[in-house]
């Protein structure tokens, strides 16, 4: 059922001749998003189309195509492997899956071109990220089926730079060698260059010439930050050799199984979902799991101080994320770069 095109013989549902533009507000800062005084600056960008103002992708894509996500499906994941892999990357991973196992719609050509038109016109990263899901194979449809905000969430495992193939059934992801001072090199140039705008320069934060970046939120934030404070600060925040992570595959049969979602249809149910308490419910289950979690790791630290690598041999895989679990449930705390000590457990 996958690799369904666009199909000149569909209708078109949206006008050829609409007018659109995206439109500016300030961006919204609170305590988790408030790196940087910079930051602040930034702006959210909503679309309006043939004179009507939508506030987000998806509520343009809900009222301009009947079947958005009017049965809709996710992919849920039954192994860790998937959080060394970026949130964008973990979507690309969903959407190939989904078109495989349940298919696409298919969208007309003229609906497709221009989508990307409307992508295209937009020099921000909201337009591009866009963009860059449209460019997927069959991305248009993919999003007008499944939704245009798949995500598969949780944190990231650590840093890690890989490539990907994709197979028949299955995704082969293999770890890249790669310092901070290569990867930097192009953002450097990039920011240098008054071609490029900022929207470019985050871009290559996570994708360079085929390899992608997965960057925790520490890091995520620490380089954004930079990249928009670049005039004051040239010196790029990280150096060195960036540890070289494992290779996985992800079976789709094996490692995932595709579950029904609740429609988003914007006939209610989207307000009727925003509004409720699904979020707070998720969010509580998920606190639960990460503090059993933490119990468990904490119960196998023998002693009261520990070197990340004395951590990193008796926590096994995925150390990195499970040392930061254990920080935010307050089982040790950090020292020192590279020393930690008991709280509590």
């Amino acid at each position: 059922m996958s690799g369904i095109c666009p199909n000149i013989d569909i209708p078109s549902v949206l006008l050829s001749n609409a007018t659109f533009e995206w439109v500016s507000v300030p961006y919204e800062v609170n305590s988790r998003n408030a790196v940087d005084d910079a930051l602040k600056e930034r702006q959210r960008h909503s679309l309006r189309y043939n004179g009507i103002l939508y506030r987000n992708r998806a509520d343009f894509l809900a009222a301009t195509f009947e079947h958005y996500m009017e049965d809709a499906y996710r992919a849920e994941y039954n192994t860790d492997d998937i959080f060394w892999l970026s949130s964008n990357q973990r979507a690309k991973l969903s959407y190939h899956i989904l078109d495989l196992k349940i298919g696409a719609k298919p969208i007309s050509i003229e609906d497709d071109n221009l989508l990307k038109k409307i992508a295209e016109s937009g020099e921000h990263e909201t337009a591009k990220r866009w963009l860059g899901r449209m460019n997927w194979a069959n991305g248009n449809a993919k999003m007008t089926t499944f939704g245009v905000g798949l995500e598969v969430k949780g944190a990231a495992n650590g840093v890690y730079c890989y490539r990907s193939v994709y197979c028949d059934n299955k995704a082969i992801f293999a770890a890249e060698e790669m310092t901070w001072e290569r990867w930097s090199e192009k953002m450097i140039a990039a920011l240098n260059d008054k071609t490029y705008n900022i929207a470019d320069v985050i871009i290559m934060m996570y994708y360079q010439d085929g390899v992608y970046m997965t960057l925790p939120k520490e890091e995520q934030d620490e380089i954004k930050a930079w990249i928009y404070n670049y005039r004051q600060c040239t010196i790029f925040p990280y150096s060195g050799t960036i540890e070289c992570g494992k290779n996985f595959e992800i079976d789709f049969d094996r490692d995932c199984e595709i579950v029904k979602s609740r429609s988003l249809r914007h006939n209610g149910n989207m307000a009727a979902h925003n509004k409720g308490n699904a979020a707070e419910l998720a969010a509580a289950r998920g606190k639960v799991r990460t503090k059993n979690a933490a119990d468990v790791d904490c119960e196998k630290l023998v002693g009261d101080t520990w070197t990340t690598a004395e951590l990193r041999e008796t926590l096994g895989g995925d150390y990195e994320r499970k040392i930061r679990r254990l920080m935010e449930e307050e089982k040790i705390e950090r020292v020192r770069r590279g020393l930690y000590c008991r709280k509590s457990c």
